[in-house]
Protein backbone atom coordinates (compact mmCIF):
# COMPACT_ATOMS: atom_id res chain seq x y z
CA UNK A 1 0.00 0.00 0.00
CA UNK A 2 2.80 1.89 0.43
CA UNK A 3 4.16 2.22 -3.12
CA UNK A 4 3.10 1.12 -6.88
CA UNK A 5 6.04 -1.52 -7.08
CA UNK A 6 5.01 -5.36 -7.02
CA UNK A 7 6.44 -7.99 -4.64
CA UNK A 8 7.71 -11.13 -5.84
CA UNK A 9 8.41 -13.96 -3.17
CA UNK A 10 11.02 -16.00 -2.13
CA UNK A 11 9.35 -19.14 -2.50
CA UNK A 12 12.87 -21.18 -2.60
CA UNK A 13 14.13 -24.29 -0.93
CA UNK A 14 12.15 -25.99 1.75
CA UNK A 15 8.36 -24.86 1.45
CA UNK A 16 5.74 -25.39 3.30
CA UNK A 17 2.77 -26.00 1.03
CA UNK A 18 0.71 -22.83 3.02
CA UNK A 19 3.25 -20.43 1.66
CA UNK A 20 2.66 -20.32 -2.09
CA UNK A 21 -0.98 -20.83 -1.21
CA UNK A 22 -0.94 -17.57 0.65
CA UNK A 23 1.36 -15.92 -1.81
CA UNK A 24 -1.60 -16.83 -4.52
CA UNK A 25 -4.20 -15.44 -2.32
CA UNK A 26 -2.46 -12.05 -1.83
CA UNK A 27 -1.56 -12.13 -5.08
CA UNK A 28 1.84 -11.81 -4.78
CA UNK A 29 4.10 -14.12 -7.98
CA UNK A 30 6.18 -16.63 -6.50
CA UNK A 31 10.07 -17.77 -8.07
CA UNK A 32 10.30 -20.58 -10.49
CA UNK A 33 14.19 -21.18 -10.75
CA UNK A 34 14.45 -23.35 -14.16
CA UNK A 35 16.31 -26.24 -12.75
CA UNK A 36 14.54 -26.51 -9.63
CA UNK A 37 11.48 -26.90 -11.07
CA UNK A 38 10.23 -30.80 -10.78
CA UNK A 39 7.69 -32.57 -9.61
CA UNK A 40 9.25 -33.79 -6.81
CA UNK A 41 7.46 -37.54 -5.34
CA UNK A 42 7.46 -38.44 -9.13
CA UNK A 43 9.08 -41.22 -10.69
CA UNK A 44 12.40 -39.75 -11.44
CA UNK A 45 11.32 -36.49 -10.41
CA UNK A 46 10.62 -35.27 -13.33
CA UNK A 47 11.32 -31.18 -14.53
CA UNK A 48 7.68 -29.34 -14.61
CA UNK A 49 7.15 -27.90 -18.46
CA UNK A 50 8.00 -23.88 -17.72
CA UNK A 51 4.44 -23.95 -20.00
CA UNK A 52 2.72 -25.11 -16.96
CA UNK A 53 4.50 -22.77 -14.20
CA UNK A 54 1.49 -20.74 -12.72
CA UNK A 55 1.12 -17.42 -14.37
CA UNK A 56 1.32 -15.47 -10.90
CA UNK A 57 5.17 -16.31 -10.58
CA UNK A 58 8.55 -14.91 -11.74
CA UNK A 59 10.59 -17.55 -14.14
CA UNK A 60 14.36 -17.31 -13.55
CA UNK A 61 17.52 -19.12 -14.96
CA UNK A 62 19.76 -18.96 -11.49
CA UNK A 63 19.22 -16.50 -8.23
CA UNK A 64 22.68 -14.80 -6.88
CA UNK A 65 22.63 -17.62 -4.55
CA UNK A 66 22.83 -20.66 -6.53
CA UNK A 67 25.38 -21.77 -9.63
CA UNK A 68 24.53 -19.99 -12.61
CA UNK A 69 23.18 -22.45 -14.89
CA UNK A 70 25.98 -22.57 -17.89
CA UNK A 71 27.84 -24.24 -13.84
CA UNK A 72 24.70 -25.98 -13.02
CA UNK A 73 24.82 -27.81 -16.68
CA UNK A 74 28.81 -28.76 -16.30
CA UNK A 75 29.13 -29.44 -12.31
CA UNK A 76 25.77 -31.43 -12.61
CA UNK A 77 25.89 -34.51 -15.39
CA UNK A 78 22.87 -36.54 -13.65
CA UNK A 79 20.49 -33.76 -14.03
CA UNK A 80 22.37 -32.12 -17.08
CA UNK A 81 22.32 -35.05 -19.30
CA UNK A 82 18.68 -35.77 -19.52
CA UNK A 83 18.01 -31.71 -20.35
CA UNK A 84 20.43 -32.16 -22.84
CA UNK A 85 18.69 -35.53 -24.70
CA UNK A 86 15.50 -33.88 -24.62
CA UNK A 87 16.66 -30.75 -26.40
CA UNK A 88 18.37 -33.30 -28.67
CA UNK A 89 21.77 -32.61 -27.67
CA UNK A 90 24.59 -34.76 -27.47
CA UNK A 91 25.80 -34.01 -23.40
CA UNK A 92 28.72 -32.52 -23.24
CA UNK A 93 29.81 -30.32 -20.17
CA UNK A 94 30.65 -27.28 -22.01
CA UNK A 95 27.28 -25.84 -23.87
CA UNK A 96 27.83 -24.17 -27.12
CA UNK A 97 26.41 -20.28 -27.37
CA UNK A 98 23.88 -22.14 -29.56
CA UNK A 99 22.69 -24.43 -27.23
CA UNK A 100 22.32 -21.90 -23.90
CA UNK A 101 20.71 -19.29 -26.29
CA UNK A 102 17.80 -22.16 -26.63
CA UNK A 103 17.77 -22.56 -22.80
CA UNK A 104 17.42 -18.86 -22.45
CA UNK A 105 14.64 -18.96 -25.34
CA UNK A 106 12.72 -21.73 -23.60
CA UNK A 107 12.73 -19.85 -20.14
CA UNK A 108 12.04 -16.61 -21.76
CA UNK A 109 8.44 -18.19 -23.02
CA UNK A 110 7.35 -19.69 -19.40
CA UNK A 111 3.67 -19.00 -18.82
CA UNK A 112 5.08 -16.92 -15.79
CA UNK A 113 4.11 -12.70 -15.64
CA UNK A 114 7.84 -12.10 -15.38
CA UNK A 115 10.68 -13.52 -16.68
CA UNK A 116 13.59 -12.06 -14.59
CA UNK A 117 17.65 -13.20 -14.80
CA UNK A 118 21.03 -11.77 -13.58
CA UNK A 119 22.55 -10.13 -16.48
CA UNK A 120 25.59 -12.30 -16.36
CA UNK A 121 23.30 -14.99 -17.64
CA UNK A 122 23.00 -13.98 -20.93
CA UNK A 123 26.82 -13.29 -21.37
CA UNK A 124 27.52 -17.07 -22.58
CA UNK A 125 25.76 -16.29 -25.40
CA UNK A 126 27.85 -13.45 -26.92
CA UNK A 127 32.10 -13.92 -27.58
CA UNK A 128 34.37 -12.70 -24.50
CA UNK A 129 31.41 -11.52 -22.29
CA UNK A 130 31.78 -14.40 -19.66
CA UNK A 131 34.54 -15.54 -17.95
CA UNK A 132 36.10 -18.45 -18.87
CA UNK A 133 35.47 -20.70 -16.03
CA UNK A 134 31.66 -20.97 -15.00
CA UNK A 135 32.25 -21.15 -11.50
CA UNK A 136 33.86 -17.22 -11.74
CA UNK A 137 30.22 -15.66 -13.24
CA UNK A 138 28.85 -17.44 -9.20
CA UNK A 139 27.84 -14.16 -7.29
CA UNK A 140 27.40 -15.64 -3.83
CA UNK A 141 28.10 -19.60 -2.23
CA UNK A 142 25.63 -20.08 0.43
CA UNK A 143 26.95 -21.24 4.10
CA UNK A 144 30.45 -20.78 3.06
CA UNK A 145 32.59 -17.78 4.21
CA UNK A 146 34.57 -16.59 1.33
CA UNK A 147 36.36 -13.39 0.18
CA UNK A 148 35.40 -13.79 -2.92
CA UNK A 149 31.11 -14.08 -2.12
CA UNK A 150 29.41 -10.72 -2.78
CA UNK A 151 32.49 -9.35 -4.63
CA UNK A 152 31.49 -10.77 -7.95
CA UNK A 153 32.27 -7.76 -10.91
CA UNK A 154 31.85 -8.32 -14.71
CA UNK A 155 33.87 -9.24 -16.83
CA UNK A 156 33.56 -6.45 -19.50
CA UNK A 157 32.88 -3.24 -18.37
CA UNK A 158 29.47 -1.28 -18.14
CA UNK A 159 30.20 0.57 -21.25
CA UNK A 160 31.26 -2.71 -22.81
CA UNK A 161 28.09 -3.94 -22.39
CA UNK A 162 25.89 -1.07 -23.12
CA UNK A 163 27.92 -0.92 -26.77
CA UNK A 164 28.02 -4.48 -27.66
CA UNK A 165 26.04 -4.75 -30.65
CA UNK A 166 25.61 -8.81 -30.08
CA UNK A 167 24.17 -8.28 -26.51
CA UNK A 168 22.16 -6.23 -27.84
CA UNK A 169 20.45 -7.94 -31.17
CA UNK A 170 20.32 -10.87 -28.69
CA UNK A 171 18.55 -8.83 -25.86
CA UNK A 172 15.95 -7.54 -28.96
CA UNK A 173 15.37 -11.43 -29.92
CA UNK A 174 14.45 -12.54 -26.13
CA UNK A 175 11.69 -9.58 -25.56
CA UNK A 176 10.29 -9.56 -29.30
CA UNK A 177 6.89 -9.02 -28.27
CA UNK A 178 4.58 -11.95 -28.33
CA UNK A 179 0.66 -12.38 -27.99
CA UNK A 180 -0.38 -14.25 -24.37
CA UNK A 181 -2.33 -17.20 -24.85
CA UNK A 182 -3.79 -18.84 -21.76
CA UNK A 183 -1.78 -21.68 -20.47
CA UNK A 184 2.03 -20.74 -21.38
CA UNK A 185 1.49 -21.16 -25.34
CA UNK A 186 3.19 -17.71 -25.65
CA UNK A 187 4.64 -14.62 -23.85
CA UNK A 188 3.71 -12.33 -21.60
CA UNK A 189 5.07 -9.09 -19.52
CA UNK A 190 8.83 -8.11 -20.17
CA UNK A 191 11.09 -6.09 -17.86
CA UNK A 192 14.31 -5.21 -16.76
CA UNK A 193 16.05 -5.38 -13.35
CA UNK A 194 19.06 -3.05 -12.31
CA UNK A 195 21.75 -4.19 -10.08
CA UNK A 196 23.16 -7.75 -11.50
CA UNK A 197 20.16 -8.58 -13.70
CA UNK A 198 17.98 -8.41 -16.56
CA UNK A 199 14.83 -9.71 -17.51
CA UNK A 200 11.59 -9.58 -20.26
CA UNK A 201 8.74 -12.10 -20.86
CA UNK A 202 8.00 -15.71 -21.47
CA UNK A 203 5.91 -18.58 -22.94
CA UNK A 204 5.85 -22.30 -24.25
CA UNK A 205 8.35 -25.22 -22.95
CA UNK A 206 8.64 -28.64 -23.19
CA UNK A 207 8.85 -30.90 -20.12
CA UNK A 208 12.17 -32.59 -18.63
CA UNK A 209 12.66 -35.61 -16.77
CA UNK A 210 16.09 -36.07 -14.95
CA UNK A 211 17.79 -37.33 -11.40
CA UNK A 212 18.97 -35.67 -7.81
CA UNK A 213 22.35 -33.61 -8.58
CA UNK A 214 25.47 -33.84 -6.66
CA UNK A 215 27.28 -30.25 -6.36
CA UNK A 216 30.74 -30.02 -7.63
CA UNK A 217 32.92 -28.23 -5.06
CA UNK A 218 33.38 -24.75 -4.92
CA UNK A 219 36.27 -22.72 -5.25
CA UNK A 220 37.51 -21.51 -2.57
CA UNK A 221 39.87 -18.63 -3.70
CA UNK A 222 39.61 -14.96 -3.29
CA UNK A 223 39.25 -13.75 -6.93
CA UNK A 224 38.60 -15.06 -10.28
CA UNK A 225 41.72 -15.91 -12.51
CA UNK A 226 41.16 -13.67 -15.32
CA UNK A 227 39.11 -11.06 -13.26
CA UNK A 228 40.08 -7.32 -12.99
CA UNK A 229 40.62 -6.60 -9.34
CA UNK A 230 37.91 -5.19 -7.63
CA UNK A 231 40.22 -2.66 -5.96
CA UNK A 232 40.46 -1.34 -9.93
CA UNK A 233 37.08 -1.31 -11.20
CA UNK A 234 35.39 2.23 -11.50
CA UNK A 235 31.74 1.15 -12.91
CA UNK A 236 28.78 0.54 -11.32
CA UNK A 237 26.64 -2.34 -11.28
CA UNK A 238 23.46 -0.95 -13.62
CA UNK A 239 22.71 -3.02 -16.19
CA UNK A 240 21.78 -2.33 -20.03
CA UNK A 241 17.55 -1.69 -20.70
CA UNK A 242 15.85 -4.49 -22.45
CA UNK A 243 13.37 -3.88 -25.42
CA UNK A 244 10.73 -3.62 -23.05
CA UNK A 245 10.71 -2.75 -19.43
CA UNK A 246 8.19 -2.87 -16.55
CA UNK A 247 8.12 -0.99 -13.45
Amino acid sequence: ESCGMLPIGEDLGTVPDEVRSCLSRLGICGTRVLFWERKWGEAGDPFIPTSQYTRLSMTTMSTHDSEPFRLWYGANPDQAEPFAHFMGWKYLQTMTPEEYKEVLMLAHRSNSIFHINLLNEYFPCVPNLAYQRAEDDRVNVPGKVLARNWAYRFRPSVEEIISNPALTALFKELTAPRPYVPGGASSSSSSTSSSTSSSTSSSSSPSWSSSSSTPKKERDTDEPEDAPSAKTIKTSSSSPKSAASAQ
